[in-house]
């Protein structure tokens, strides 16, 4: 519990996704910066929130193609965002990874 309260309370938005490219979890930032992501439950599939391009980075991040550590800028539902992608290691093998974005421009009102 106390992990758990360490991510939720974390002054930047963090989102863990599996290896299967599924968000299993999103901080409250994630939902006060993103609202759109309010409705989007646990166990929804990167295709259907991000687009091609930045699920295609964190698919290759999965892969273990690419190490992720660079800032990513891409256009999100109005918003222009750079994400930091970062794998998450179990074992030495990809077990998932973590994506921390960073809202740069708000277009105005979320899709």
């Amino acid at each position: 519990r106390f992990r758990e309260a360490i991510l939720e309370n974390l002054p930047v938005p963090v989102i863990g996704i599996s290896r299967d490219g599924i968000m299993v979890v999103a901080n409250r930032h994630v939902r006060r910066v993103f609202p759109r992501l309010q409705n989007t439950p646990p166990g929804t599939h990167i295709r259907e929130v991000f687009p091609t391009e930045i699920v295609d980075r964190i698919s290759r991040v999965l892969d273990g193609d690419d190490h992720g550590t660079d800032l990513l800028p891409f256009k999100w539902n109005g918003h222009v965002v750079r994400a930091h992608i970062e794998p998450v290691k179990a074992a030495e093998s990809v077990s998932g990874c973590i994506l921390v974005p960073e809202l740069l421009e708000n277009g105005g009102s979320e899709e």
